[in-house]
């Protein structure tokens, strides 16, 4: 996905709309725990959450036209 979807620059520019936008590694301490909290199960697993971090959005591995819908 990441090279194919993020990398896209209509994707990057609906990305840009969002206050912050981060891609975490769960394999590592923070992800770790970022992964414990949302309840991740599998990767690659796309949250949006609000302002407080509750969960509004979940999704797994899409296509740009799947990311884009899902962004909306």
């Amino acid at each position: 996905m990441a090279a194919h979807v993020w990398s896209n620059a209509t994707v990057k520019s609906q990305l840009s709309k969002y206050t912050s936008v981060q891609h975490v590694d769960v394999e590592d301490n923070t992800g770790k725990q970022l992964s414990m909290v949302y309840r991740v199960s599998g990767v690659p697993t796309i949250i949006i959450v609000d302002e407080d971090g509750k969960p509004l959005k979940r999704g797994n591995f899409m296509s740009v036209n799947q990311i884009m819908e899902f962004l909306k």
